[in-house]
């Protein structure tokens, strides 16, 4: 059972909640939200924390066993997604460092 007092943890950026090992993201330009599965918060979590591309898709690969070419394409696919959504990783990325 739950805790059901447990806190959402934030993130360095304000814009980004993580509660039970998935995220939701808030677009303020938008007021609209986003929520990100287990997976594709493994990969926002290490894009917010610096990590390159390729160790990323590294690490995923062997977390989640799939081949470094479907790894490749996830983390791809994922970056993709933000930015049909209008959610620049560099915006992200910049907000999470700006945060006091």
């Amino acid at each position: 059972m739950r805790n059901n007092r447990r806190a959402a943890e934030y993130l360095t950026n304000p814009h980004v909640v993580v509660s039970d090992g998935e995220a939701i993201i808030l677009d303020s330009g938008t007021n609209r939200f986003y929520g990100l599965n287990e997976a594709a918060t493994f990969i926002l979590m290490r894009l917010q924390a610096g990590q390159p591309l390729t160790d990323i898709e590294n690490e995923y690969s062997g977390r989640y066993g799939v081949e470094r070419s479907v790894a490749h394409s996830d983390v791809l696919a994922f970056t993709q997604m933000l930015a049909e959504k209008g959610i620049s990783l560099e915006t992200i990325l910049c907000k999470a460092s700006q945060r006091p």
